[in-house]
């Protein structure tokens, strides 16, 4: 009986010793591993951004468990002011990474207006306003009429109305960067978005209206710009701000070219929906003889 006690607890001492330096090694690796991801999730000593033009002044917000964060502010030279206006951008360390969380486009602008030709200008932000709207269009215009030169569309009239439609508008928006320089302002160029209009017009194209999505797009991108010239035009017409020079030339060499093409393309719009009504086969022939006449 006590030889088979001392056999039981010999062998239960033999169990301990083999667990107990195999659970050390687990727990060991388990550290190793919650340690290795801790340390995968910090982010490498922050560096300053560097600014095309002027630069960046950043402090640190904070750090903690959560992360670190800063804050950059940009500094620009004299002549210049950052846009936008609230000019802050914040960094923050975030699964291993630094990533922009407030305004990661902040850049500087020139500010000032040409001495030897300055005069009193009622809204040189909003000339430039409408200077972007233009060269948004031209970029949707442009877009639009390579769109109907594409081998499965083939519509060359279509195609030759857009681009006519992207030269004239061209056209006006280098007729009012002439008129800033003009009235001694200062052309601030932005960033133009990705047009969209393509897959507006692959839509139109699945559905086999391509024609009439493209005439009622156009259609709804000339109403558009026509509000930010009579966004202007009322701005100027305040007594505050009165501008007849400026407010004549908006009238007569942009307000009447939007009238006449907002009429036109109202009418092109008006014969494809009639087409459409009576039917699907009298569509697709009313978009072709479209397509002849704009040729």
């Amino acid at each position: 009986m006590e030889r088979g006690m001392i056999v039981f607890w010999g062998g239960m001492m033999l169990i301990i010793a083999l667990f107990i330096p195999l659970a050390i090694l687990q727990d060991s690796g388990s550290a190793a591993v919650v340690k290795g991801k801790k340390e995968g999730k910090r982010c490498s000593p922050f560096v300053t951004p560097q600014a095309v033009v002027g630069r960046f002044s950043c402090q640190q917000k904070r750090k903690n468990s959560h992360g670190e964060l800063h804050a950059c502010r940009l500094l620009c030279p004299a002549s210049m002011q950052p846009r936008p206006r609230k000019h802050r951008v914040i960094h923050r360390c975030h699964k291993g990474r630094w990533s922009g969380v407030k305004q990661d486009h902040v850049q500087c602008v020139a500010k000032k207006s040409v001495a030897l030709v300055e005069q009193q200008s009622a809204s040189p932000a909003l000339l430039n306003t409408l200077m972007f709207t233009y060269l948004n269009l031209t970029n949707n215009y442009l877009a639009m009429a390579y769109f109907f030169d594409r081998a499965d569309v083939q519509l060359p009239g279509y195609h030759k109305y857009f681009l006519h439609l992207w030269q004239t508008t061209m056209d006006q928006a280098r007729s009012v960067m002439a008129y800033i320089n003009k009235r001694g302002g200062w052309i601030d160029m932005q960033d133009l978005p990705r047009p969209a209009v393509n897959e507006i017009l692959d839509m139109g194209h699945e559905a086999g209206r391509v024609g009439l999505v493209a005439m009622e797009t156009a259609m709804s991108m000339e109403t558009e710009s026509q509000r930010e010239i009579l966004k202007l035009t009322d701005f100027m017409e305040k007594p505050k701000n009165y501008d007849p020079h400026m407010l004549h030339t908006l009238e007569d060499k942009h307000l009447t070219y939007k009238v006449k093409i907002i009429k036109e393309l109202k009418d092109y719009v008006t014969q494809l929906r009639a087409f459409e009504q009576t039917g699907e086969d009298d569509y697709k022939l009313g978009e072709y003889e479209m397509d002849g006449v704009l040729q």
